[in-house]
């Protein structure tokens, strides 16, 4: 985040800036303090704005070397058991309308 961003806006511009995926956020799924690196963590439930999920990705950076859409039971094999649980809990949030 940079000085006087929300995390909301931080996230906006870091979607944009890194994949060109520009998003609506729709609630904070949920927040988890990580001690050992002294970091909060801030879950968002989000979705791809207008038509951008049939463009994406665009890889804007060297940050990011691939980006794509997987069915939740589908998900990479290389993903990590951790972020596995943070998709699963923030996805198994109620629905809102």
């Amino acid at each position: 985040m940079r000085a006087g961003e929300t995390p909301e806006d931080a996230l906006r511009r870091e979607l944009r800036e890194e994949i060109a995926l520009p998003i609506e956020i729709r609630r904070v799924a949920f927040v988890r303090t990580l001690r050992r690196y002294r970091q909060v963590e801030i879950i968002f439930l989000c979705r791809p704005y207008g038509d951008a999920a049939k463009e994406f990705p665009v890889l804007q950076t060297l940050e990011v070397d691939r980006a794509a859409w997987f069915a939740l039971d589908a998900l990479p094999a290389g993903l990590s058991d951790d972020q596995r649980e943070i998709l699963l809990r923030a996805l198994s949030q109620p629905a809102d309308n």
